[in-house]
């Protein structure tokens, strides 16, 4: 695998969004995850992208392919569904990416909140 996979270690910021945007595919097989922070930066930086299919990921990875983190079958099948994403699809991924804002997550919250104590704005 080593030929084909490069694994890069650590960066900052700015060299992240780097990598992300010089990939051919950034896959994220967690089997549990908390938000999905990467899935959002990879979709911003216009990468094709393919998620486990758990319930964080699939909500921040919008339309990317999902697989089954425990089946490597379902997982090529995502990445090469991935890898044949057009740029139209990309940038459409990547504008719906940048609607992930904290102010939109902070109102989603608030929302909820209100929601669960039948609160009114």
């Amino acid at each position: 695998m080593s030929d084909r996979v490069r694994f890069a270690g650590e960066a900052d910021d700015e060299e992240l969004a780097r990598r992300y945007a010089r990939a051919a595919c950034v896959v994220l097989p967690s089997r549990r995850e908390g938000f999905g922070i990467p899935v959002l930066e990879a979709r911003v930086a216009g990468a094709p992208v393919c998620v486990a299919d758990v319930p964080a990921l699939r909500e921040v990875g919008g339309d990317a392919p999902a697989f089954d983190p425990g089946d490597p079958a379902d997982c090529a099948r995502a990445l090469r569904a991935a890898l044949e994403r057009s740029p139209a699809d990309l940038e459409r991924s990547r504008d719906a990416a940048r609607a992930w804002t904290w102010d939109a997550a902070a109102e989603r919250c608030l929302t909820a909140w209100d929601a669960a104590v039948g609160a009114t704005r």
